[in-house]
């Protein structure tokens, strides 16, 4: 049988440094294959037809056909293709955060971002360099940020770009700029998903909150049309000792609307100067609550974490900084996490795949495991928790080495 199928040239390949293979460019962010999918396209690289796949891994025939079929279904296999992919492990790039801008037409009591912005943020082609820089590096998700990322002039050239580029897009918002116009629009720019902040189960706490007058409305007039254009929601709310009492409330809301799901995540106390302040505590008595809300109601979560958890345990952090992914900052600063700006890797002018291959704060991080953590490498729940954010283990304990205790507490 004759080998006529190669891979296709505008797909991203690789391994990662856990030896799983990702397969990004087909509009749905990261395919992480499994071990005999890997197998069968490692076979293909290494110049192997069908009829040779089947004759060394017999008993299997009815799986590696299926898997055949499957990759030319999606385009991965097409005919006439001679290229062949540098399958060496390696540690990969494979989610980006762009914080377009840090404006913002919110003034949430719990925002990190400064009120008063000075520095000129970055401009149109700087960002089309960048997108070009995850294109090269084979990136599969770009997740779009702020301030409200909408707000920046240049918001629609930018996606756009990306979307050309065939890179998948997730947004995450305060919900204020979107309506039947611009949610057309999105659709038609490529971003199939959305997060959206909702922080209460009532008009009054969320608005408040958010000092938002009218915003919980809006979003609420808003689902009906994401889903109208079929774009996946993801309702993000933000947990304190204010507005833990309304999660099952909004959960019920959420319930509402088909193709939406909910991620109920606990403020991270940012500099640890607010103990008294409602808006912003977290108390044990609200972590236990959000515990039994989560066991409750895991039919309707985000899995949005899931690339996170196709990892091996031994890496640090659910949500990947420093191991697959990365936050470029609306100044162009290449950091771990918007939350951590004085742990800088860099900046654009450096060069994304060099501060990825060559930063010493990366390489120093990457030699440690879950193992060095304490607490964590006697934990029977790290396969799930992974030393929970490094943010607020950092913020607590002053160290991104160090457990983080309301992640202990919620597994």
């Amino acid at each position: 049988m004759e080998n006529i199928y190669g891979f296709a040239e505008q797909l991203s390949i690789k391994k990662r440094i856990d030896n799983k293979i990702v397969i990004s460019g087909l509009n749905n962010g990261n395919w992480v294959l499994s071990q005999i999918e890997s197998i069968v396209l490692q076979e293909f690289n290494g110049g192997r037809d069908l009829e040779e796949i089947l004759a060394i891994l017999p008993g299997r025939e009815v799986s590696i056909i299926k898997i055949y079929e499957n990759f030319i279904d999606k385009g991965i296999l097409v005919k006439n293709s001679a290229r062949k992919i540098d399958l060496s492990a390696k540690w990969t790039l494979d989610e980006v955060f762009f914080e377009l801008t840090k404006q913002c037409n919110l003034r949430c009591h719990h925002c990190y971002i400064p009120k008063e912005i000075e520095k000129k943020e970055l401009g149109l082609e700087k960002w089309f360099q960048i997108v070009d820089s995850c294109k090269d590096l084979g990136v599969g998700l770009i997740k779009l940020t702020g301030g409200e990322a909408m707000l920046h002039p240049h918001f629609w050239d930018i996606v756009k770009y990306i979307n050309k580029n065939g890179i998948s897009m997730r947004l995450y918002t305060n919900g204020s700029c979107l309506n039947k116009k611009t949610v057309e629009n999105l659709k038609t720019v490529g971003i199939s998903e959305i997060q959206i902040s909702l922080d209460g189960g009532t008009e009054e706490t969320h608005d408040t909150f958010r000092n938002a007058p009218g915003n919980y409305k809006h979003i609420l007039r808003t689902l009906p049309i994401l889903i109208r254009f079929e774009i996946r929601v993801i309702l993000s709310f933000t947990v304190t000792d204010y507005n833990v009492n309304e999660i099952n409330l909004f959960i019920r809301e959420a319930r509402q609307f088909p193709n939406v799901k909910i991620v109920i995540s606990p403020y991270i106390n940012y500099h640890q100067t607010y103990q008294g302040d409602r808006f912003v505590d977290v108390s044990e008595e609200t972590v236990e609550k959000l515990k039994e809300c989560f066991e409750n109601n895991k039919n309707i979560w985000s899995d949005k974490i899931k690339y996170s958890l196709s990892f091996s345990n031994r890496f640090i952090g659910y949500c990947g900084f420093g191991i697959y992914s990365l936050y470029i900052d609306s100044f162009g600063k290449i950091i771990l996490c918007p939350l951590l700006g004085n742990i800088q890797l860099g900046t654009i002018t450096d060069g994304i795949e060099n501060i990825w291959e060559n930063s010493k704060i990366l390489m120093e991080y990457r030699s440690h495991t879950i193992a060095d953590i304490e607490k964590c490498n006697t934990c029977k729940n790290v396969n799930v928790c992974k030393g929970g954010c490094r943010a607020r283990a950092y913020f607590i304990n002053g160290s991104i080495l160090a457990c983080d205790p309301v992640s202990c507490k919620m597994y």
